[in-house]
């Protein structure tokens, strides 16, 4: 059975993409088993991605930007069985993996649940083309001469999709935004193992937050023939996929584009941008396996205190409720819950799940972050900077 998705995507259809294209149904499964054997066997299990799509069955998921009504279709979880509109990677500690650690998961732990740890610019300028750094770890198990594919995805419309381009001062700036860059090759140049901060050029589209997709390979992302591009979906053998909220900022200063790197297809160069460093650079040697997971169980994303598991308030700062460094009191959230999300500053007077009643499902204990006088239940008033205690039963 074939499914069309939505306007979003024009006629792209479910395409059975990736690592195992069999035209068969029943061959596909076995080959898609297969390799899950395989990477059993390694003791590893797969990796996903943790950007939001809707599911009726968690709240979270129905969350794209706060004050936004457009549900997002992120290509992350596997609604059925054969579902291919998802991304996955059956041994992510192999071949090439973004930043020093990967995850090891037995499903996406949507919404931003997941460690991740390569993206190291998450602030850009809007309209222009600008530096981005990462950190990229190829492991002691690389065989040199393997292809290695960086490709990213924003979602500059902020429509719940990877799909097109949206026009930012005359110029349409594809949401596709770094395709296929191979990282063996020069200026980049990552033959042999090691820890490496590498630079890549973005144009960015207009101001606000957007989710965005970094996934790298050893091997091409499959290309939908309906619309020529890759909407985030794929099924690999090795790598990793980091799902990020990226802010677009008016008046930030976007770092500077390193001489000699591959440009992208729409080239709008900025005037205030701060010095960049090389293209590529080793900073360091892989981390043996037990320092990885070590690290890998500290960067764990928290619980807020507000509810068990995804909760269903909108994301804050950080980008998610239970994420990296949340903990009960600190619900992930700064000045409001659109103070991240929409770029809009925020409300001081709203603080999800610890200022109003009935939002948390569960007990919460902490600090008003937004002067409430309810402080997760009942609490002391808040002097209206984020400073009044409560505790109870949100």
């Amino acid at each position: 059975m074939v499914l069309r998705r939505d306007s979003r995507f024009g006629d792209a259809k479910r395409s059975r993409e990736g690592r195992c294209v069999v035209g068969n149904r029943f061959l596909f499964a076995v080959c898609w088993a297969l390799l899950a054997v395989v990477s059993v066997g390694w003791g590893q299990g797969a990796e996903y991605g943790d950007a939001p799509e809707y599911d009726p069955a968690i709240l979270a998921t129905s969350v794209l930007y706060t004050g936004f009504e457009i549900l997002p279709f992120f290509p992350t979880v596997e609604n059925f069985e054969g579902d291919d509109w998802l991304i996955a990677h059956l041994n992510p500690f192999s071949g090439v993996f973004l930043g020093q650690v990967a995850s090891s998961e037995g499903e996406p732990l949507v919404v931003d649940r997941d460690d991740d740890d390569g993206l190291l610019t998450q602030e850009l300028a809007p309209a222009e083309t600008q530096g981005v750094e990462l950190l990229v770890t190829v492991p002691p198990d690389y065989t040199p001469g393997t292809p290695i594919y960086l490709n990213a995805l924003f979602d500059w419309s902020q429509n719940g999709a990877w799909a097109g381009s949206v026009r930012v001062q005359g110029v349409d700036v594809p949401e596709w935004a770094i395709r296929n860059l191979r990282l063996d090759r020069p200026p980049y140049n990552l033959v042999e193992p090691g820890v490496y901060r590498i630079v890549v050029a973005v144009t960015a589209g207009r101001g606000g937050n957007v989710w965005a997709r970094f996934t790298v390979t050893t091997e091409p992302v499959p290309i939908s023939p309906e619309t020529g591009e890759w909407h985030g979906q794929g099924r690999f053998r090795v790598g990793e996929t980091e799902d990020w909220i990226v802010s677009v900022k008016t008046g930030h200063r976007g770092l500077g584009v390193p001489e000699g790197i591959p440009l992208p297809p729409v080239y709008r160069p900025g005037s205030r941008q701060t010095r960049p460093g090389p293209a590529s650079q080793r900073v360091g040697d892989p981390l043996p396996p037990a320092e990885r997971h070590r690290r890998s169980r500290e960067i764990k994303k928290g619980n807020n205190g507000v509810g068990n598991g995804i909760d269903p308030q909108p994301p804050g700062n950080p980008p998610c409720n239970d994420c990296v460094g949340t903990g009960p009191g600190n619900p992930g959230n700064k000045g409001g819950p659109e103070d991240k999300i929409a770029g809009k500053g925020g409300e001081k007077g709203e603080c999800p799940g610890c200022g109003e009643k009935g939002k948390g499902g569960g007990e919460g204990k902490g600090k008003g972050k937004g002067g409430s006088k309810e402080g997760g239940g009942k609490g002391d008033e808040g002097d209206g900077k984020g400073k009044g205690k409560g505790k109870g039963k949100g």
